[in-house]
């Protein structure tokens, strides 16, 4: 509820995040929260994302064949009083892709070996170009690499610019 009622007083994704850590920071606790918010905006048929992420992976956009992460690295929230965030805003294009995921997609291991970023873009590609159902595919992707379960969380969210 924090996010949502943060949002309508907000002049940037990091102000929501902001307002989040302060709130966990009015708790003791030692619970702390890794989040990528994005925020969307169609204005004259065209779409503006703002992305900030708090110690969080860094969405991936594919764009025309290739993947990128895309965003900028910001600190945990619920642990420091002074966070340092990000907003970084995205003109998206028809055809565009967004990818967010859990670092439970990214850091699962076989062998001893993280799954990794560029593993995750490679298989972004591949299941654009083969016309998969990308969120699915990517989850079955990083289940298969850990031997059949995903050992930390493990979430896609996927957003397709029409």
């Amino acid at each position: 509820h924090t996010l949502w009622a943060a949002a309508p007083r907000a002049t940037g994704a990091c102000d929501i995040i902001t307002t989040l850590n302060a709130v966990l920071l009015q708790h003791e606790t030692e619970r702390y929260v890794t989040v990528v918010l994005v925020g969307l905006r169609e204005q004259d048929g065209r779409w503006t994302a703002t992305i900030c992420c708090g110690d969080h992976p860094l969405p991936l956009l594919a764009r025309g064949g290739t993947v990128a992460p895309v965003g900028r690295h910001g600190s945990i929230v619920g642990v420091f009083g002074d966070v340092e965030l990000h907003d970084e805003s995205l003109d998206l294009h028809g055809g565009d892709v967004l990818v967010l995921y859990t670092d439970g997609v990214t850091e699962g291991r076989r062998g001893g070996v993280h799954c990794g970023e560029d593993r995750l873009a490679d298989a972004v590609a591949r299941h654009l170009a083969a016309g998969a159902p990308l969120a699915d595919a990517l989850l079955a992707d990083a289940t298969e690499y850990q031997g059949g379960r995903v050992a930390d969380d493990g979430a896609v969210v996927t957003i397709t610019v029409g």
